[in-house]
């Protein structure tokens, strides 16, 4: 029997043998047959190619590879230098260091550079052939035709490609050159507004933009013009009858990258038509061509920026590559440390695995080992074991590493890390005795022995791995780590701060944070996140700077205000863009205003001619308005006699001189139109050729001091690290900080997910200080995540490059490396033994369950506590292009919905009971509306901005065919939110992407009770709704305080609030377990709410003791004919119509509407019937009510209102037979002698309320108050019975209007007078004034005995000296033209200051009573 067992086990491992033997041979075969392909397609880089170099960008050395790629290789058609990973493939360089950097430089830069050359390439090639092909109306034509309209997302090879959609931007222009602190030149690109929902408001643009992963700072961008003259053409388009369009040839658009430099949001968010972002260009020559742009800008419209695109590849960020590149292409071989463990000599591998014994040979078990020894030969070549030594600093005398840290110092422990032997006995120590925290029970715990175990073997190697799977406790071991490094006893080698890396600033986050839980304090974070003049000629300049009044009346062009030539306001019909004078004076506004005034002037006296002909009445001279006018601006002005002698006199110039005239002659207001036009264009061509030298001179200027600035930065940013502990950076940051990083010299590197980092993000850190390294990770969880598929592991071609593949990972199982024994974290005390066991057999053999996963409740409502379930649902098809790039199945979706709905009802309600992961964006979004139903869902933030960008481009680009069927998706977001106001906060779900639920898990603290219960609370005795559990020693009282304040107001602020403002002096501190007096509060935040002169109610916080300031409301003054629309403070006109108010018994008003009336009341009953066919009982005179107030129609409301004030009857009760009704605007009703009484009749006509008023009383010379509603103190306007007391009210508001107007400019010009002369300008000017004055008689060859003055104009002034006669020194004191413009120069500012005086000089002389007085007495 044993003999049969024994041929038949021999028999299997025969068949094994055979097996492993063919397998071995296939591997040669394929090994073979890749050695042979790679020969014959090896092309090495640049001059080393037989064809010559691919492009302008492609070299042999990497230090002179541009990492912003340029247009031939964009456009290239022959596949670019991408050197293999594997041990024995082709390279033009030895095994070693310098190709180490070349091949990972080369690899990372075609990830960072394959997605936009891909997406670049198909869309140029697109665009060509719809150039060839104009009549093309195929779907992906129709598609592009979209695109180049408004812009979007494009697609190509079915959106299947390595992340090569591109972000299409259209309608491209160049608005303005600028220049960065940080980042230097840049241009200014305009572009169409992409479209996504709100898009109209701006609050939704600028939402997008905060939230979108769209142009951020850094990322990489390519401008794509249309060649204007482009030598190919469709006649000779060699395309035609070739559907496969090559573009490397074509010299149809320019291609331009650049980097964006800022990203303003509100730039980007302003406007609904385009937004604004900051580019810097690599390519220099670009700016010329801006600037030429710029310079035409008004000549620039929407036809001719079209075949302009801005694109940018959505997959790849360019800052997180560009200075892991820059470091790797400028790193020196010779100093890289750790070269013998990443780039050992292969030439030393022992090879007798090929040397075999023959009569080993002959066995049959040696045959299973030979063929397993051959299958592997491949790899095995590539390990080399080798010892890997202390960290350098370690070596000094003496040193011992002192642990007693992980004791809570209670235990001095010792590491001597030369002495092996012993440290078998310090782990069995740490194992037993170490103290690191405290369970939830509060129990002191400490160290396993495989977590001991990884911490000695990381202070003892200079690289250390150690490796964690999941809830092993890889971040305790490393924050442990730490703690013994940075203890005081072990910096006495002088090691310097700690680099602490990490991939992403998340993760670097939560280290830090752990750091800081162990009271490590002093730690460095380093990271991101963080005017060109118009040159022109000095006279000209001058010209432009201050127009005098012998260039230009200042009425012409208003000086920048809103004020005509006497003082009056100018009304604005619509709001116009301020320009410039140069711009007004290009314009020719300065023509076009004196001629329009010319014309008004001449209708003007046309009309009082024929007005005074038809009529002798009286006509207001001072009044020049033309009625109707349908211009933009209409001027309230009033006649200034030398004015329109001026503009009689005007000539429009019409002359086209010669420019070499022009630049002679400084009297720029007198040139026509044309001549005006020929200037700018000759100022244009010269400002811009001397701007296209100054500016490459600038840049290079710029590069100088910007490192002299740096050098000055980083000399303080050192001093810094070098007093810290620790600096924690990303790997990115770490790579851009790398001359920072170098001048400290720090000795150890740790770095966290080490196993989720690529090699050329560790490489780009060993600067040639660091002499410890410490991996800490997991290579079989995560690999690093690349953006080229083609390049990682899981592709057939990736093989070949194995870009995803970490150092960590490369070092644990010696591929092209020394294979470097890891420590190996193995209690795991996370998942429940049903999960553990899916890696333990699989992945983690000797992985052991910790004691407190034993302790997990099983699943309620089900047998086992993990299910996999199969179906055979197929994934649904959809004609929507998002499932190109995501999945969905309703199935599994109905499924989720189900289980969750079941779990829920066996007890799991907790808001962090159960969370929902699925793999695709996609199902997330179908899961997340069929779950939001029934439940809060709260999606992962991550995944939560993902998908609203997908659903707002699909709502973007679907709102020409929308119907209402498809609004579905848009809202789901919408409807979560809804859900969460109405369902409880304990029935929450958790959704969210597998990716994002590995990054965020946290282990959960100790379970709380959810149940919310009202709470009494000890220091205020207000009562709050908490948790059960919750502490309320920080629990914030949210109810209002309402103490009484001193000005009788109740206090308003939240009551933690003032609880916070009141300390006790003895103690300085609360007592959380009695009441807080609360007598100090704050300013008190009620409204004052006090009447106003105007009308308005004061809407100030309460300033009891203080005036009330000035109103800022819109004016409510109306009347029957117009409204005022100005601010309150602004006196407005008086209207000019007709008073409509007449009746049979007393007659019309003879007076303009806007002035007190001057005939009598009337007192008898309206004779009209209202439209319910009752009586109407209101006065003679007024507007009939309407039927709500009809004595016998009237609503409940109307009858129970208190309508007699003087008898407190209501309106029901009043015999309106004999009382007269007055009907406010208001609402409110109240009998004619309340009303009488309330306005005060008889301080206006003599005569009494009952036998009726017989003649008018002159008007009370004192001001009057508003009168207001008794029943709800609203303004009473608009009575035409009382038009004489509320239009005497207007009339004294306007007044004081008209005066604090004036007071408020007559002291901001004090202001500025005070601020220009006891400032210090004026004395500067002063000398600036001396300088000048000699410079002009210096230059003119004058010695001061030779001055001699002109004869000068001697004329009688006005009453009010103009101010422009101190500006004609030349006319009126004799100076020459050159000492006069010095003298401009000097006194501008007050002049201009003296000029508005004048303004209101004039204005005054024109109150509102006695406008009201001239327009009285023309209608006389």
């Amino acid at each position: 029997m044993r003999s049969k067992l024994k041929i038949t086990h021999n028999l299997v491992t025969l068949d094994v043998a055979r097996e492993l033997e063919i397998q071995t041979l296939t591997g040669k075969i394929y090994d073979l047959a890749r050695k042979v392909d790679a020969k014959r397609t090896y092309d090495p880089p640049g001059e080393l190619s037989k064809e010559g170099r691919r492009h302008d960008n492609d070299f042999v050395e990497i230090g002179n590879i541009s990492i912003i790629p340029t247009r031939e290789e964009i456009l290239c058609d022959r596949k670019p230098f991408l050197p293999s990973t594997l041990p024995d493939s082709l390279h033009f360089l030895p095994y070693g260091v310098n190709r180490l950097l070349d091949t990972q430089f080369r690899l990372l830069r075609e990830d960072m550079l394959n997605p936009i050359r891909g997406g670049i390439y198909s869309f140029l090639n697109e665009l060509l052939k719809d150039w060839s092909s104009p009549n093309n109306n195929s779907k992906l034509s129709m598609e592009l035709k979209k695109i180049q309209e408004r812009g979007g997302r494009f697609k190509y090879n079915n959106g299947i490609s390595d992340n090569g959609d591109l972000q299409v931007y259209t309608h491209i222009q160049f608005v303005k050159i600028g220049c960065n602190r940080r980042k230097g030149f840049y241009c200014t690109i305009r572009f169409n507004s992409p479209r996504f929902r709100n898009s109209e408001s701006q609050r939704g643009r600028r939402d997008y933009w905060e939230k979108t992963k769209k142009l951020l700072t850094g990322s990489l961008i390519a401008i794509i013009l249309s060649n204007p003259n482009p030598k190919q053409t469709r006649s000779n388009n060699s395309f035609n009858n070739n559907d496969n369009i090559s573009i490397s040839n074509s010299d149809l658009y320019s291609i331009y990258f650049g980097v964006v430099t800022l990203r303003d949001e509100n730039a980007l968010s302003r406007d609904a038509d385009y937004c604004d972002i900051d580019i810097s260009f690599v390519d220099r020559s670009i700016y010329s061509l801006a600037l030429n742009e710029i310079s035409k800008f008004e000549e620039i419209n929407r036809k001719s920026l079209e075949k302009r695109f801005m694109v940018e590849s959505i997959g790849v960020y360019f800052e997180s590559y560009y200075h892991i590149l820059k470091t790797l292409k400028e790193t020196d071989p010779n100093t890289l440390p750790f070269g013998k463990y990443l780039v050992p000599n292969l030439d030393d591998l022992n090879n007798n695995n090929n040397n075999e014994n023959v009569e080993e040979g002959r066995s049959i078990f040696s045959a299973v080992r030979r063929a397993s020894n051959n299958l592997t030969s491949s790899s095995s070549k590539s390990i080399i074991d080798v010892a890997v030594e202390n960290p350098l600093y370690t070596g000094a005398p003496g040193f011992q590493f002192d642990l007693s840290v992980l004791f809570k110092n209670e235990q001095s422990v010792k590491l001597n890390v030369a002495d092996t032997i012993s440290h078998n006995e310090v782990i069995k120590v740490i194992k037993e005795k170490s103290k690191i925290g405290k369970s939830s029970n509060g129990d002191t715990y400490g160290l396993d022995e495989t977590q001991a175990q990884a911490l000695i073997f990381a202070l003892t190697r200079e690289i250390a791995l150690i490796e964690g799977p999941p809830g092993t406790g890889k971040t305790v071991v490393g924050i442990q780590i730490m703690k013994v490094l940075l203890a005081k006893e072990n910096r006495k080698t002088g090691i310097g701060p700690i680099l602490t890396i990490c991939f992403t600033n998340h993760a670097l986050d939560q280290f830090l944070e752990h750091l800081l839980d162990e009271n490590i304090s002093n730690i460095v974070k380093l990271g991101s996140r963080s005017k060109s003049e118009r040159i022109n000629k000095k006279k000209f300049f001058k010209k432009f700077n201050y127009v005098t009044y012998n260039d230009l009346p200042y009425w012409v062009l208003g000086n920048g205000s809103q004020k005509s030539f006497d003082g009056s306001e100018t009304v604005h019909k619509k709001k116009k863009k301020k320009l410039s004078t140069f711009e007004r004076w290009v314009n020719g506004e300065d023509i076009t205003v004196i001629n329009k005034r010319k014309l008004d002037f001449i209708n003007l006296r046309n009309n009082i001619k024929k007005n005074n002909d038809a009529k002798g009445s009286y006509h207001n001279t001072f009044e020049v308005l033309e009625e109707g006018s349908n211009d933009d601006e209409i001027q309230v002005d009033y006649v200034d006699y030398d004015t329109i002698n001026w503009v009689e006199n005007y000539e429009e110039p019409k002359t086209d001189r010669p420019i070499e005239v022009l630049l002679s002659d400084y009297s720029i207001w007198k040139m026509s139109k044309v001549e005006r036009l020929k200037l700018l264009d000759y100022w244009r061509k010269t400002i811009y050729q001397r701007f296209e030298q100054r500016l490459s001179n600038l840049q290079k200027m710029y590069d100088e001091k910007r490192q002299e600035m740096d050098d000055m930065i980083n000399k303080g940013c050192k001093q810094v690290l070098l007093n810290s502990d620790v600096i924690g950076m990303t790997t990115n940051g770490a790579a851009k900080f790398q001359d920072l990083i170098r001048s400290v010299n720090p000795k150890i590197i740790i770095c966290e997910e080490a196993g989720e980092v690529l090699e050329a993000h560790i490489l780009g850190v060993l600067t040639p200080s660091i002499q410890h390294l410490i991996l800490i990770g997991d290579h079989n969880q995560l690999r690093p995540h690349i953006a080229t598929y083609s390049l990682s592991m899981d592709s057939l071609t990736g093989k070949i490059y194995q870009l995803d593949k970490s150092l960590f990972e490369r070092l644990v199982n010696g591929d092209n490396a020394v294979k470097i024994e890891k420590a190996q974290l193995l209690t795991q005390k996370r998942m429940r033994k049903e999960v553990s066991d899916l890696i333990r057999y699989t992945l983690y053999p000797n992985l052991v369950d910790g004691d407190n996963t034993a302790k997990y409740e099983n699943v309620r409502g089900a047998q086992h506590n993990v299910y996999f379930i199969d179906h055979r649902h197929p994934e649904d098809g959809s004609g929507d292009d998002f499932v190109i790039q995501s999945h969905t199945n309703m199935y599994e979706v109905k499924m989720v919905v189900e289980i969750v709905k079941y779990f829920v009802s066996n007890g799991y309600t907790k808001s962090d009971d159960i969370a929902v992961l699925t793999p695709y964006l996609g199902q997330m979004m179908k899961i997340r509306e069929a779950l939001a139903k029934s439940f809060v869902v709260v999606v992962d933030e991550r995944d939560e901005q993902n998908i609203i960008e997908l659903e707002e481009e699909r709502e973007g680009e679907g709102n020409d065919n929308r119907n209402n069927n498809n609004n579905i998706n848009s809202n789901i977001f919408d409807k979560s939110v809804g859900a969460a106001s109405i369902k409880s906060l304990n029935q929450q779900v958790t959704l969210r992407t597998v990716d994002n639920f590995q990054e965020c898990w946290q282990i959960q603290e100790k379970p709380t009770c959810m149940e919310l219960v009202t709470i009494k609370l000890p220091t205020c005795g207000h009562c709050k709704v908490m948790n059960c559990t919750a502490s309320v020693d920080n629990a914030e009282c949210k109810e209002k305080c309402g103490r009484q304040l001193a000005c009788g107001h109740e206090c308003l602020n939240e009551c933690h609030e003032c609880q916070k403002l009141y300390v006790p002096q003895e103690s300085g501190e609360f007592d959380t377990n009695v009441p807080i007096k609360r007598t100090i509060h704050g300013n008190c935040r009620a409204l004052c709410n006090k009447p106003l002169f105007c009308g308005h109610l004061c809407k100030q916080n309460c300033h009891k003791g203080y005036e009330c300031s000035p109103c800022k409301n819109r004016c409510s003054i109306s009347c029957e004919h117009t409204r005022c629309n100005g601010h309150c403070l602004e006196p407005c006109a008086l209207c000019a119509e007709k008073c409509s108010w007449e009746c049979k018994h007393q007659g019309r008003c003879e007076l303009s509407c806007g002035i007190p009336c001057s005939r009598l009341p009337c007192n008898e009953r309206c004779d009209k019937v209202l439209k319910c066919g009752h009586k109407c009982a209101g006065v003679c005179g007024e507007i009939c009510p309407s039927i709500s107030y009809c004595v016998d129609c009237a609503s409940e409301t109307v009858k129970n209102q208190v309508s007699d004030t003087i008898t407190d009857t209501i309106f029901s009760e009043i015999d309106w037979d004999q009382e007269r009704m007055i009907i406010l605007s208001c609402g409110h009703v109240f009998t004619m002698k309340s009303m009488d009484t309330l306005m005060e009749m008889k301080n206006y006509y003599k005569g009494s309320i009952d036998g009726g008023w017989t003649s008018a009383k002159m008007l009370p010379t004192s001001s009057t108050d508003i009168k207001t509603c008794p029943g709800c103190n609203s303004p009473i306007r608009d009575i035409k019975r009382y038009g004489r007391i509320t239009k005497k009210y207007t009339l004294d508001a306007q007044n004081k209007k008209f005066l604090l107007k004036y007071y408020y400019q007559l002291d901001e010009i004090r202001k500025q007078i005070n601020f220009f002369v006891f400032g210090g300008k004026l004395r500067k000017n002063r000398i600036q004034l001396k300088e000048d004055l000699i410079e002009i008689l210096e230059s003119e060859s004058i010695s001061r005995g030779e001055v001699t003055f002109k004869e000068c104009k001697n004329t009688e002034l006005p009453e009010i000296i103009p101010y422009y006669y101190f500006e004609n020194i030349g006319i009126y004191h004799g100076f020459d033209e050159n000492s006069e413009q010095i003298w401009i120069v000097h006194v501008k500012k007050l002049l201009k200051r003296y000029n508005e005086l004048t303004f209101i000089v004039r204005a005054t002389k024109f109150p509102p009573h006695k406008k009201a007085l001239e327009a009285s007495i023309s209608n006389l």
